[in-house]
């Protein structure tokens, strides 16, 4: 990690599954790599789970940060642009309702922030492989996958694939 965010030098990173119920300064730092930086964290529970999000305090100004059941959300500001922003770093659990739960709560907090720069990320336990697929049921997964995008969709979020590109929007938009 250290070498990665020594060589792109990222202004945020988000991370997903850290699997640890605490943080500090001197873990964030052996992974930051320098000294201007600042973190939140929601602790696994248990075995699983566990998200931190860091930031380079030179480019980043944080005001607050909210920990919820599988997502953890800062706000803040882009000190050179003044722009505002909130970044949500999501967990999903795999089990379905739980899942299902997870985006009611997360669908409450994107309504209240509707018109505002957000940005969601993380590790959403919806894309799965074929294994997965049939111990759930793959008409289950798809299920629920889609309803992910639809919820993102009425927000009004454009969602990129990691293979690249937009996932085409239902109302025809260009993304920006």
């Amino acid at each position: 990690m250290r070498l990665l965010v020594g060589e792109k030098a990222p202004w945020i990173v988000c991370l997903q599954e850290t699997k640890l119920s605490a943080f500090d300064s001197s873990f964030v730092s052996s992974l930051w790599g320098n000294s201007s930086f600042n973190f939140s964290f929601r602790p696994s529970e248990g075995a699983s789970g566990g998200l931190l999000i860091m930031w380079d305090t030179k480019e980043v100004e944080v005001w607050s940060s909210v920990s919820r059941t599988h997502f953890l959300l800062i706000h803040g500001r882009f000190v050179h642009s003044n722009e505002e922003f909130y970044l949500v770093n999501v967990y999903a659990p795999c089990g379905s309702r739980d899942k299902e739960a997870l985006w009611g709560s997360l669908a409450a907090q994107l309504l209240l922030l509707r018109g505002k720069r957000v940005c969601v990320c993380g590790d959403f336990n919806a894309v799965r492989g074929r294994r997965k697929d049939a111990q759930l049921g793959e008409h289950r997964c798809k299920l629920i996958m889609l309803r992910l995008i639809h919820l993102l969709r009425i927000l009004g979020c454009w969602i990129y694939r990691f293979s690249g590109g937009f996932l085409p929007s239902s109302k025809g938009m260009v993304p920006p």
